[in-house]
């Protein structure tokens, strides 16, 4: 405590300054990275829980998202690994979902998610209409899953099969 109090070099703000996004936001070219527990077709962001497994609480990843979207050149960053092992049941389960796992709840809202990266690649969602954000999340996703996210993210949107088309 000796060594930071009083040190120049520490600057310590109460954290209704630190997660404010204005604040956040004077930093020029600001890049927040963030890892989601789940992601929509949508591009919903939850981070909260999966399911009705809680994992971590509420504040902070919203407010960087926001700081770094209003920050002069700035972006943010969804990353995550394309899927996942379901400790409950012991199977793999995609990071890239349908629907975010009822009761979970929306942290990001979709039209607030600008970048997600996984292994397979970067989808660009800002600005997207919902088709192109689901083929863009689908083109992300893990082959092992593609063709069933593509035939939920029809069936969500009310589309026949020959309106919906992605990429390989």
């Amino acid at each position: 405590r000796d060594f930071i109090d009083g040190n120049p070099v520490f600057d310590i703000r109460d954290m209704a300054m630190n997660n404010d996004p204005r604040y956040i936001a004077r930093n020029d070219n600001l890049v927040a990275i963030n890892a989601p527990l789940e992601i929509s077709l949508w591009g919903e962001i939850g981070v909260e829980r999966v399911g009705t497994r809680f994992y971590r609480g509420v504040g902070g990843q919203l407010e960087f998202v926001m700081g770094a979207l209003m920050s002069d050149g700035g972006r943010s960053i969804h990353a995550t690994v394309s899927r996942k092992l379901d400790t409950r049941t012991g199977e793999w389960v995609s990071a890239i979902v349908p629907e975010l796992l009822h009761p979970a709840v929306t942290t990001v809202p979709r039209l607030l998610t600008d970048i997600v990266v996984t292994e397979y690649g970067v989808a660009h969602l800002m600005g997207r209409t919902e088709r192109e954000r689901a083929a863009a999340l689908i083109s992300v996703a893990h082959p092992d899953y593609r063709a069933d996210l593509a035939d939920q993210a029809k069936s969500l949107l009310g589309l026949g099969r020959r309106t919906f088309i992605l990429d390989d």
